[in-house]
């Protein structure tokens, strides 16, 4: 269906050439006699060859893809804390939590091809229409199981390719017994790379995608304070996350600094990334009961490298955009991103250090 041009400034490593000074007899460096003009001066080209461009991966920056296109595919997880632990979380190559209802929130684990979801990802839970709106915008093969009346309406009016778990063909999705009995039927539904790969298949759904991506790689660091940031993805769920200058990563905690608790997957792996995106937006109630965002437009800040500055972003279902404050395009760290949608009324609770 469409190509996914890598719409970003990647770190392209060049060969570089090794010019070799050791010429025999230098009077300066041995005491000997001068170096005979005569013999050729010996350089020695470096045999490291530039990266495969197939392999970028159009969501980190990174050389590591392997196969299945570069079309990403978001699968929609549960959060709240019967959904925690979640399957597999930790693999995803971007996030983006969202209040969806009653302070809850959920999680879009997005990763740049199907064939890069884990053996066992979930919970798989509904769709909510913030996530819809992100998903067209990114040209993403959109994974859910059901969804509110707004955002199956948004996905029916957009025919955006989507893969509905409550009207799959038996193998792409399944029910985890021992999930099943201890959490309930509503968190037990899990889904595969696999599974995805071949169900994508069977509905001709193209694995690449011509959507320019919306980060731009590179080095920049910010004037504000950076290494610790704190902040209210809803108005009763906080969550963290502290950078480690050795390895370049924010960990994520659910939770206040100092007092919550790191997010890891059942497996016991943390959540990191190398970017906390915050996105401010006016919340707003769709339905008695679910709540959405004017976002197609605003403010945000880029939390990346131990500092943070502002930025700006755009959603539109022909594309998503994000830039400096000065209007060039955003400049952020290679490696995964953890965007965080925020209502712009809880904007003050943001807290950096």
């Amino acid at each position: 269906m469409k190509k996914f041009l890598a719409g970003l400034t990647a770190l392209a490593l060049t060969a570089t050439l090794a010019g070799c000074s050791n010429t025999p007899g230098d009077p300066a460096s041995s005491g000997g006699p001068a170096p005979d003009s005569s013999v050729p001066e010996v350089t020695t080209p470096s045999t490291q060859a530039p990266p495969d461009p197939d392999l970028l991966n159009p969501l980190t920056g990174e050389y590591n893809l392997v196969s299945g296109g570069d079309r990403p595919v978001a699968v929609m997880v549960g959060n709240n804390d019967k959904s925690r632990p979640q399957l597999g979380i930790d693999q995803a190559d971007m996030y983006m939590e969202v209040e969806t209802e009653g302070g809850i929130t959920r999680i879009m684990a997005v990763f740049s091809n199907a064939s890069r979801v884990p053996d066992q990802l979930g919970p798989v839970r509904s769709a909510r229409t913030p996530f819809v709106s992100v998903a067209l915008a990114m040209d993403l093969i959109y994974c859910h199981a059901g969804g509110s009346n707004t955002a199956l309406d948004a996905i029916s009016k957009s025919d955006m390719d989507n893969i509905n778990a409550l009207v799959y063909d038996g193998t792409t999705f399944w029910r985890d017994a021992t999930l099943k009995k201890e959490k309930g039927t509503e968190y037990s539904m899990l889904v595969s790379g696999k599974n995805l790969v071949e169900r994508m298949e069977k509905l001709k759904y193209s694995t690449a995608a011509d959507r320019t991506a919306p980060f731009t790689f590179g080095e920049k660091a910010g004037s504000g304070a950076g290494d610790k940031v704190q902040l209210n993805v809803s108005g009763n769920r906080i969550v963290s996350f502290t950078y480690d200058g050795d390895t370049g990563l924010y960990t994520k905690q659910n939770g206040a600094l100092e007092k919550g608790n790191f997010h890891k997957s059942a497996e016991g792996r943390p959540i990191t990334a190398s970017n906390v995106l915050i996105l401010y937006a006016d919340k707003y109630m769709e339905s008695s009961d679910t709540c959405n965002f004017k976002m197609s437009s605003g403010e945000g800040i880029l939390v990346s490298g131990g500092s943070s500055r502002d930025i700006r972003y755009s959603v539109a279902n022909s594309g998503m955009k994000f830039t400096e404050a000065d209007g060039t395009a955003m400049i952020s760290a290679p490696g995964k991103t953890y965007i965080c949608l925020v209502d712009s009324k809880l904007k003050g609770k943001t807290s950096l250090s």
